[in-house]
């Protein structure tokens, strides 16, 4: 049984089978009628019988109905082929739309602009009703991290419509600020922004942080040479962590961060890469690292990203700020089995993402 609540009604669905609306049933009610049990380790709620005084507003049957939502004004009902819209006040019939597939189990949500979303057993998910909402509003300016300050530059695609913004981590609404022109920020700031336009159903919240940082200072490494350091490990790893617990089986110089070494394919290695970057011009940059399984970034002797982990192929990405110079870079990484792959790229403000090019990669020659 499911119990939901909409205005100031009570709707219990009874079996997968009947629904069942009350004005109000009794909270006391409610929880002297829930036992709690044990189910392989899991604490569950499981009703008892349910003993409700008061008559029903209405009842409703549905058979073979696999998904339920309430909301303000309707109860939502899905079947094997069909969605059913009831009015909460009368459990009359509103209207009906046929499915091309049935819906997952609990596969139904109603969104607050009103419209019903369905996830159907085929992966599809669809969208009924609802009134038009408002595109989202973005910062196209592409300054989420700035070095002393920067002026962001707000956008929404649909015309007419008016950006509402604040930066006190407030939610907008249509009395805050509104945009009209780039504004400046010299520290690290929230930004939350919401579009609005008349006869259309306000935006989502976009919530962005923009960040201060400050540049890092280039070193001085002494003699280099083209070419990063690497140590090759064969094990069995659950974190690029536990590489330093073995001894290398290999060691020598790469070009770049590739995964190219044994002679003979293994399925659990690890390898773990050292040198250095040349960064051309003071700038902000962006590192990404894509792996599987897990590997860790680390830029100036610091962790800069942590993809760590047994996992599929993910990257994840982290700016900073560079002086112009040499830069300490290293990177570890690990493979579990089955799938391999360690991507490590970059952009810059005058260029595009890219591999990292051997060109900039050097090491420190080993006396």
């Amino acid at each position: 049984m499911l119990l939901a609540s909409g205005a100031d009604r009570d709707v219990v669905w009874k079996n997968n089978r009947k629904i069942i609306c009350y004005n109000h049933i009794d909270r006391r009610l409610l929880n002297n009628s829930v036992a709690e049990q044990t189910y392989a380790g899991y604490r569950l709620p499981e009703w008892g019988r349910l003993d409700i005084a008061n008559k029903p507003l209405w009842e409703y049957n549905c058979e073979e109905s696999v998904a339920l939502a309430v909301c303000k004004n309707a109860v939502v009902v899905a079947n094997t082929s069909e969605l059913t819209v009831l009015s909460i006040r009368n459990g009359k019939i509103l209207w009906t739309q046929l499915l091309d597939y049935a819906p997952v189990p609990w596969g139904l949500a109603v969104g607050r602009d009103g419209r019903i979303i369905v996830t159907l057993e085929d992966g599809q998910v669809q969208g009924f009703g609802g009134e038009p909402t408002l595109p989202i509003p973005y910062i196209s300016s592409n300054n989420l991290y700035f070095v002393g300050s920067t002026h962001l530059t707000l956008r929404c695609d649909t015309k007419g419509a008016e950006i509402r913004y604040t930066t006190d981590g407030c939610e907008p609404t249509q009395t805050s600020k509104l945009y009209t022109k780039p504004f400046e920020i010299n520290e690290s700031t929230i930004v939350k922004m919401r579009t609005f336009k008349d006869n259309m159903v306000q935006s989502f919240v976009v919530t962005e942080e923009v960040k201060k940082i400050d540049y890092r200072d280039a070193v001085l490494p002494g003699q280099i040479e083209r070419g990063l350091l690497y140590d090759y490990y064969e094990g069995v790893y659950l974190s690029v962590d536990q590489l330093d617990r073995d001894e290398p089986v290999k060691s020598g110089i790469k070009p770049t961060f590739d995964l190219r070494v044994p002679e003979v394919e293994v399925e659990r290695f690890g390898f773990e890469y050292n040198g250095f970057i040349k960064i051309p011009k003071d700038g902000i940059y962006t590192f990404y690292i894509e792996s599987n399984d897990g590997s860790k970034l680390y830029l100036d002797g610091n962790e800069l990203i942590d993809n760590d982990g047994d996992h599929t192929a993910i990257e994840k990405y982290r700016s900073v700020a560079l002086r112009a110079g040499m830069h300490p870079i290293a990177v570890k990484y690990y493979q579990a089995g089955a799938s391999k792959c360690l991507n490590v790229n970059w952009e810059g403000s005058e260029f595009a993402r890219q591999e990292i090019p051997a060109s900039i990669l050097f090491h420190k020659v080993r006396k």
